[in-house]
């Protein structure tokens, strides 16, 4: 019997809807604007883009070439999609930095970290491509108010499938704000773009696994008494800002230097300055903290639980064991949310990592629960715990 999805191409699958309906046209006006230049720009650019300098300076210094994030996936990216940030950031261009961040979702620098430059002229140009967007968004807020339990599972035995995907975006924003006691929107800042719920309120494709993320973490800070978050690849900044919602502070990401530009620019944007410390500031603690990776080896860093989304298998593997080694040195929780595809090497023979493998090299984590990840198809959300002494592994 041939399959009923054959006819579809397997990258095709990957966008397949995971609701049922017999037709989806969410009701929503999709906010294509540019985001309005603010007096503050300027002071945001010059402070990130002197920090980039900063840390970079410091990496040649202190950093050995082969401890840094300088192959894989992520080089290819800095050549393909990244460069014209790089050249921006070498040439100290802060005019030209104030003018790229300020729309700096829409940019090469947010592919593999939000919607991006190639997303964006999809929408802009397709009206195809705008719909699918939207219908994304809207897929994936349903799979949100399920997985926070806003709206009961739908159950094709029952004979009771497909009618959430007849509710507008809006509404289905409502239910879950209204269940989680939290807004979900973003505000249009750095060029977001999305279904728009309201004036200045803007839901992107990415608000549902952050919404997701940070309910997680809220509930897993309350079952065990966890107080400081950390965050390996934190995107453009999109989990920490609504982890904030949630009451989650202080929150440190810890990310690539040229990746740090473009999450405190967002961050500062939305909360402000005095809300930001980043690389070499000497100033306390503050709700959003902004480091390169090597920060998450300093031990005067402190944090006990450490969020993994959508990169780790995507390092070199020297890189993801030194991250797992030290989870375990730690004794942190972990919690992973990953794909664990094992697809054919790319060109420089690099394949994907499978962390619940490579935690098992490391007797001091335990897998505490592991489950298909509600947001996404092809993912696997599971949490390690720090091994009590003595404990067996199973």
């Amino acid at each position: 019997m041939r399959h009923p999805l054959a006819q579809f191409q397997r990258a095709t699958l990957w966008h397949v809807l995971q609701n049922y309906a017999e037709e989806v046209r969410p009701e929503a006006p999709f906010h294509l604007a540019e985001s309005e230049p603010g007096p503050e720009d300027r002071a945001i650019a010059e402070r990130v883009l002197n920090i980039y300098h900063r840390a970079i300076e410091y990496e040649a210094a202190n950093v050995s070439p082969e401890r840094r994030p300088n192959s894989g996936i992520w080089e290819m990216m800095r050549h393909e999609f990244h460069g014209e940030l790089y050249r921006m950031l070498a040439n100290r261009d802060v005019e030209a930095l104030v003018a790229y961040l300020r729309n700096g979702l829409r940019q090469g620098i947010a592919h593999g970290l939000g919607p991006g430059e190639q997303v964006f002229a999809g929408v802009r140009h397709n009206p195809e491509a705008l719909e699918i967007n939207l219908a994304l968004i809207a897929d994936r807020l349903v799979l949100l108010a399920v997985a926070v339990g806003a709206l009961p599972q739908e159950n094709p035995e029952q004979g009771l499938y497909g009618e959430y995907l007849n509710h507008s975006i809006a509404s289905l924003a409502a239910t879950i704000e209204q269940s989680l006691g939290v807004d979900i929107w973003r505000p249009p800042v750095a060029g977001i773009f999305g279904a728009e719920v309201g004036p200045e309120r803007v839901i992107d494709v990415r608000v549902p696994d952050d919404v997701y993320c940070s309910y997680r973490l809220r509930t897993l800070l309350d079952t065990f008494g966890f107080r400081r978050v950390c965050e390996i690849g934190a995107g453009y900044g999109g989990n920490a800002f609504q982890a904030a919602r949630h009451g989650i502070a202080p929150y440190l990401i810890i990310d690539l230097p040229s990746v740090n530009v473009l999450q405190g620019y967002f961050l500062m944007k939305i909360f402000g300055g005095d809300a930001v410390r980043m690389f070499g500031e000497d100033v306390p603690e503050r709700q959003f903290n902004i480091m390169p990776y090597w920060t998450f080896f300093n031990r005067d860093v402190q944090f006990d639980i450490v969020l993994n989304r959508d990169s780790m298998p995507e390092m070199v593997e020297p890189r993801a064991r030194e991250y797992l080694a030290e989870i375990e040195r730690r004794g942190c929780a972990f919690l992973s949310i990953n794909q664990e595809s094992e697809a054919l090497a790319d060109a420089n023979g690099m394949r994907q990592l499978v962390v619940h493998r490579l935690a098992q090299s490391y007797p001091k984590l335990r897998s505490a629960g592991r489950h298909a990840y509600w947001m996404r198809k092809g993912y696997i959300e599971e949490l390690f715990l720090p091994r009590r002494q003595g404990a067996k592994r199973r």
